[in-house]
C-alpha cells in the first residue's frame, strides 16, 4: 500500500473531521473537546528525528523545530526511523483513539512542518476562527515570518555546545592527522578540535611541515597554543627548528613579547631574547624610568660590542638629563644672552649623540674641559673622531655667525711656530657649510682657494664668483679657451678682465685633448715659464 493510500486510510478513519465552513459553532465546540480527551502517545524517537514546530490553535508555537534544518526537510536520522514512522500511522489508522504524537500536543491541533494536512490545503483561504479578528492565512504569514528570521545568539551558542559535547564524546568520527593536513592544503573544511592527545597534535605539525606549507603550519600552531601549555609546546618545539621559526614569527606579529621572550629563552638564543627585551626601552618616555632599564639591561647576555654601545647610551642619557635640567633652570633666570637672543626650541633628552654635540657646540662652546656640558668633554668621554667634531662644530659655530670660531677650527700650528689652515673633512665640505650660513665673501674665496683637486675647485670658484680663483685655476690647468669664454661672462674693464688679458698675453697654452708637448724636459721648461696670476699680480718664473 502506498504512502498517499495510507494517509487517505487515517484521515478517512478517524473521529476527528478537518475543518469545513459548513460546520456549526456547536460542531467545532465538540471537536475541540474530543480532541481533549484523546491520549496522546508521544513518540520520542520519532520527534528528535522529524523537523517540525509544533503549534496550538492559535498559531502559537509550542515546539520549535530543531535548528540546523531548513523547513519541509526531514533530517538523516528520520530516515533510519522511516519503518518505525509508517508503522505508527498504520496503527493510528485503525483507532480513532490514537494519533501521531508528531501531529498533536498536549491535546490540541498540531502542524507538521513539510506535511501535508487538510489544514494545509485550506490556508490560502482567508478563514476567521471564533473569537478572533484575523485571518488563518494572516496568521501563517505571520508564522512564516517569525520562523524564518535568524536565530539568536544563545540558540547558536546552544548548538555550539552540542557540537562540542558530540565531538568530545566521540560519537562523530572525525579525519587522521595525515588526512586533516590534506584537507587543509586543498582549501577543504577541516576541524582540529578532535585531535585531543599531544602525539595526534604533534603528528598534525610533522605532516605540516613535510608539506613546506608556511600558512598551514601557521595554522596548527595558533591550535596548539591555545590548546597546549608553554612549558609542553616548548618542550616539543625544540626539536623542530621549522616549526620554531615559524612560531617567533608568528609572536612578532602577535606582538606577544612576554611569550616570545619565554620561548627564545628555553630554546637557548639568550642573546636575541636580550635585544627584545632592550627594544621595550624605546616606548618608555619617562627619562628616569629608561634611565633605569638601561641600567638593567647591562647585565643582559650581549657581547662585548653591543654591551658597550648599551653603556655609553646609558651614559649618554645621564649627561643629558643634568644638561636639560640645568638649562631649564638658566633659562628660566634669564643669566646667558645665547638663550635669550636664540630660545632652544626642544628638549635635548632622549636624542642622538651628534644632536647633544651640536647643542653643546652652539650654547657650551666656551667651557672647559672638565665641564659635563663641556664640547671637549663630550669628545673625549664618547671617543668622537676628529673629522666628526670638526664638522658639528663648525655647522654650530657658523650657524651663530662666530666666523673667529671657525677659522680658529681650521688653523694649526706648523713645523717653526707659524700657522696654516688644515681641514680633516676637506675645505670642499667647510665651503658648503660656511656658505649655507651666508659666510663673508673674503671667507668663502679663501677656503674655495685652498680646495686641492682642481675641478672641484674651478666649480665652486664658479658657483660662488670667486673670479680670482677661476683665473688662477684656469692658468694652472692651461686652458687658454675656456679662460676666453669666462672673459666674455666679467664686466668690461673690470680688474677680473685685465687680469684675463695679460694671463693670455702671456705664453698659456690652450688646454686640448690632442695636444702633445714633447719631451718630459721640453714641458718643465715650458711650464716654468708661464705665469701665475693670483689677485692682479704676475710673478714670472726662472726658467731652468
Amino acid at each position: 500500500m502506498s504512502k498517499l493510500a495510507m494517509e487517505e486510510d487515517y484521515w478517512n478513519s478517524s473521529k476527528v473531521k478537518g475543518f469545513d465552513f459548513g460546520d456549526d459553532i456547536g460542531q467545532l465546540t465538540e471537536t475541540k473537546r474530543t480532541m481533549g480527551r484523546m491520549h496522546i502517545d508521544f513518540d520520542d524517537d520519532l520527534v528528535s528525528c522529524v523537523d517540525m514546530d509544533v503549534i496550538d490553535w492559535s498559531e502559537n508555537v509550542i515546539k520549535a523545530r530543531r535548528p540546523g534544518n531548513e523547513r519541509g526537510t526531514i533530517p538523516d536520522p528520520a530516515f533510519r526511523h522511516q519503518e518505525k514512522f509508517n508503522t505508527g500511522l498504520r496503527r493510528g489508522s485503525t483507532s480513532s483513539q490514537t494519533t501521531p504524537s508528531s501531529l498533536f500536543s498536549l491535546g490540541q491541533p498540531a502542524r507538521v512542518s513539510g506535511a501535508t494536512t487538510p489544514l494545509d490545503s485550506q490556508k490560502r483561504h482567508s478563514v476567521t476562527p471564533v473569537g478572533s479578528s484575523q485571518s488563518i492565512s494572516d496568521m501563517m504569514d505571520r508564522e512564516q515570518l517569525s520562523s524564518s528570521a535568524p536565530r539568536d545568539m544563545d540558540s547558536l551558542q546552544a548548538e555550539n555546545a552540542r557540537l562540542t559535547r558530540l565531538l568530545h564524546s566521540g560519537r562523530i568520527c572525525h579525519a587522521g592527522t595525515e588526512e586533516t593536513v590534506w584537507k587543509m592544503f586543498k582549501n577543504q573544511p577541516y576541524a582540529l578540535e578532535p585531535f585531543r592527545c599531544l602525539r595526534d597534535k604533534m603528528n598534525l605539525l610533522d605532516h605540516a611541515v613535510k608539506l613546506h606549507d608556511g600558512n598551514i603550519i601557521t595554522a596548527i600552531l595558533i591550535y596548539l597554543k591555545t590548546s597546549l601549555r608553554k612549558e609542553i609546546l616548548f618542550a616539543e618545539l625544540i626539536s623542530r627548528p621549522t616549526a620554531v621559526n615559524h612560531y617567533v614569527s608568528l609572536l612578532r606579529k602577535q606582538a606577544d613579547e612576554r611569550t616570545l621572550l619565554e620561548l627564545l629563552t628555553a630554546l637557548g638564543r639568550t642573546e636575541e631574547a636580550a635585544l627584545i627585551e632592550y627594544k621595550q626601552h624605546l616606548t618608555m618616555r619617562d627619562p628616569e624610568k629608561r634611565l633605569a632599564f638601561l641600567k638593567r639591561c647591562i647585565s643582559l647576555p650581549f657581547n662585548s660590542e653591543d654591551s658597550m654601545h648599551i653603556q655609553n647610551q646609558y651614559t649618554l642619557l645621564d649627561h643629558q638629563g643634568i644638561i636639560e635640567h640645568n638649562d631649564k633652570k638658566v633659562e628660566a633666570v634669564g643669566q646667558l644672552a645665547i638663550f635669550k637672543d636664540h630660545p632652544r626650541k626642544a628638549s635635548i633628552l632622549f636624542m642622538p649623540l651628534v644632536t647633544t654635540l651640536f647643542y653643546c657646540c652652539f650654547y657650551h662652546y666656551g667651557e672647559t674641559e672638565g665641564t659635563l656640558s663641556s664640547p671637549a668633554n663630550l669628545k673625549k668621554v664618547f671617543k668622537i673622531s676628529n673629522k666628526q667634531y670638526l664638522w658639528t662644530a663648525l655647522a654650530a659655530r657658523s650657524q651663530l655667525h662666530m666666523w673667529e670660531d671657525v677659522n680658529a677650527l681650521l688653523t694649526s700650528k706648523g713645523w717653526f711656530g707659524g700657522t696654516k689652515k688644515k681641514a680633516l673633512i676637506g675645505f670642499h665640505r667647510v665651503v658648503e657649510i660656511v656658505s649655507k650660513s651666508n659666510a663673508p665673501f673674503t671667507m668663502v674665496n679663501e677656503f674655495v682657494g685652498l680646495v686641492e683637486d682642481a675641478e672641484t675647485r674651478l666649480d665652486l670658484a664658479l658657483k660662488h664668483k670667486c673670479h680670482c680663483v677661476v683665473i688662477e685655476t684656469l692658468c694652472q690647468m692651461k686652458d687658454q679657451q675656456q679662460l676666453r669664454e669666462y672673459r666674455k661672462q666679467v664686466e668690461k674693464n673690470s680688474p677680473e678682465e685685465m687680469m684675463i688679458v695679460d694671463a693670455l698675453k702671456n705664453s698659456v697654452r690652450p688646454h686640448t685633448p690632442s695636444q702633445t708637448f714633447g719631451s718630459e724636459e721640453d714641458q718643465i721648461s715650458s711650464m716654468n715659464r708661464n705665469l701665475l696670476i693670483t689677485c692682479g699680480k704676475e710673478v714670472k718664473l726662472g726658467s731652468s
